[in-house]
């Protein structure tokens, strides 16, 4: 008779119960004979391997979370495990989250006090460069309609080529700026909740303690209070990115939103697909990234949510902070040129003839395409206009 691993228990618990013959136990044997003891064995061991992989990862930081939360001197008042919760997502934000934070800013401040800049310069140049240039290619005879069309590609593909090595000299590339810093986040955020889910894994102490609407840190929030909180701060994280900003910045977005806008109205005008901005899809991701937030934290236990609100509300006051701190910079900047101007009146005379040799090129341009080619028609000058957004979008 064939024996399987389970045959021993099974015989043993059967007769243990003296009202059950034995020839029940007979019965089931050909049952068990037919199970694929291969695949239950391999399926046992995989998720065996996993369990002290993770048991093993985990049980040290665990230990040690919990001797921290008993041996910190908590007042009375404090509830020790949410409070050593608290404590351990700020240290853990401003240890592996902030410097990056703080690279990416000064990242995206080269790019808007050099490589903008001199963008525009070079943007000017260019244009009247390639003007000449297809001036003495004859273009100017093929009318204004091809001249402009031409004049923009060959603008474009310069413009295109020069913000790479810009982007390259000055180490400020934007893709790399907006993606390394939520990179950063989101193994430490991984982690953590593993974390923090394994300690409220019953037996634990954990489950004696409640915290704000919590009856148990163990359990999930009954009256679902701390899940909108947090999905509130999520959302006010997207929705007050610019509360603080400088007024330059500012206006500078509020005029390239409006000239994007005008664009898109156009497309429409003419029957072109207009694409979704970037920024609009970020922010509708968000948002809707927040309400999901929502719903699973009304089905994780309480460690998990106070460590999801403390870091969601870490990361507001980052934003903050960061914007802030931007608004500081940029009225110091433009207090310490003024102040320039006013010690050296010979160095402000000099920066507004620079200045003004820097917007020479854009209207030597434009009365360079007049002498150029005849007048143009109404539908000409919407068009001019379009081209002139557009060689002004190439800096933004």
């Amino acid at each position: 008779m064939l024996r399987t691993p389970h045959h021993a228990s099974i015989t043993q618990g059967l007769r243990s119960r003296p009202t059950l013959k034995l020839t029940r136990s007979k019965n089931l044997l050909p049952v068990y004979n037919n199970i694929n003891i291969n695949s239950v064995n391999n399926n046992n061991l995989g998720s065996r391997k996993r369990s002290l992989w993770t048991e093993s990862l985990l049980l040290p930081l665990k230990e040690g979370f919990l001797d921290l939360a008993i041996a910190l001197p908590w007042p009375t008042s404090f509830p020790p495990y949410a409070s050593t919760i608290i404590l351990t997502t700020v240290l853990s934000r401003l240890v592996f989250t902030l410097p990056f934070s703080i690279w990416a800013k000064k990242r995206q401040w080269r790019l808007e006090e050099e490589v903008i800049p001199e963008l525009k310069t070079f943007r000017n140049e260019e244009a009247v460069r390639i003007a000449q240039e297809m001036k003495y290619a004859g273009y100017a005879k093929q009318g204004l309609e091809v001249f402009k069309e031409e004049h923009l590609r060959r603008l474009q593909l310069a413009m295109d080529k020069k913000r790479k090595e810009l982007f390259k000299t000055h180490s400020c590339s934007p893709t790399l700026t907006m993606v390394l810093p939520a990179i950063t986040q989101l193994p430490l955020f991984i982690f953590s909740t593993a974390l923090f889910s394994s300690i409220a894994t019953r037996p634990t102490p954990l489950d004696d303690e409640s915290f704000l609407t919590l009856t148990s840190l163990a359990k999930s929030d009954p009256t679902g209070t701390l899940p909108v909180a947090l999905g509130l701060t999520t959302l006010a994280n997207v929705e007050t990115a610019g509360w603080l900003t400088s007024a330059e910045r500012a206006a500078r977005n509020k005029e390239l939103e409006e000239r994007q806008e005008e664009e898109d109205k156009k497309k429409r005008e003419e029957g072109k697909v207009v694409a979704p901005r970037m920024k609009n899809i970020v922010q509708t991701t968000l948002r809707g990234f927040s309400i999901v937030r929502i719903v699973v934290g009304l089905m994780v236990d309480g460690s998990v949510i106070v460590y999801w609100l403390s870091s969601a509300t870490f990361g507001l006051l980052q934003s903050w902070a960061f914007n802030w701190w931007d608004a500081r910079r940029s009225l110091a900047l433009k207090q310490n040129s003024g102040a320039i101007g006013k010690e050296s009146p010979a160095t402000a005379t000099q920066s507004v003839a620079s200045s003004s040799k820097s917007t020479t090129p854009a209207s030597f341009l434009f009365v360079f395409l007049k002498m150029l080619c005849p007048p143009p028609s109404r539908h000409h000058s919407q068009h001019s206009q379009q081209s002139s957004n557009q060689f002004d979008s190439l800096a933004d």
